[in-house]
């Protein structure tokens, strides 16, 4: 931590790695815990608010971790805290994009969509880490700030622009659609082997 201001963060001492490793471990340990109860929240709601509030509050958090510094803040408390509440909050994330895929996507086409687009993690972790770095030995406050900004704001572009079925825009849902086809298949099997009856008679 040499050169780093971190003054506000109570972690200026021999202990150090402990008070970090616990910051991870409050985080990981709430967003699994957090995975738990969001895919059973998504499923019965608007997965496009559930998104929506995730994401705002989870700006909430990220922010309110860097106005620590700021404030001036020095209990560690205050920052363990923060970031259990941002695990749990995160977590609404994942169960609620995958299900949205699932609604637009078959499962003929669903493995590949899935794995193109789920190269957005390791995009989103690049862009984060260097946003976060531009800031960390100027006013690591702006690491938490400026990340917790952006992610507000990408949360009011999915309030506006996403649409969680198809059934939304006027046509079929997946299941719908699958279902409808079955039916045609059916009809045209049907027809088939009255014309081969005909032609035998």
């Amino acid at each position: 931590v040499t050169g780093v201001q971190t003054c506000a963060l109570p972690i200026y001492n021999d202990n150090y790695k402990n008070l970090f490793s616990q910051l991870d471990y409050g985080f990981l340990l709430s967003y699994a815990i957090g995975m738990f109860f969001s895919g059973m929240i998504a499923e019965r709601t608007n997965m496009r608010y559930f998104l929506f509030v995730g994401m705002q509050l989870s700006a909430l958090f990220t922010v309110l971790f860097g106005l620590g510094y700021i404030l001036k803040i020095h209990r560690f408390s205050f920052y363990l805290l923060t970031q259990i509440s941002n695990g749990f909050v995160q977590s609404s994330g994942w169960p609620a994009v995958v299900a949205l895929m699932g609604n637009w996507f078959g499962k003929s086409k669903r493995g590949f969509i899935m794995g193109v687009w789920n190269s957005h993690t390791s995009f989103g972790n690049i862009i984060g880490s260097l946003v976060a770095s531009e800031y960390v030995e100027s006013d690591w406050a702006l690491s938490f700030i400026v990340p917790g900004v952006m992610i507000g704001i990408m949360g009011w572009v999915v309030f506006l622009t996403v649409v969680t079925s198809p059934g939304e825009c006027g046509g079929d849902g997946i299941g719908e659609v699958s279902s409808r086809d079955r039916g045609d298949t059916k009809d045209r099997k049907s027809t088939r082997l009255n014309s081969s009856h005909a032609n035998i008679s």
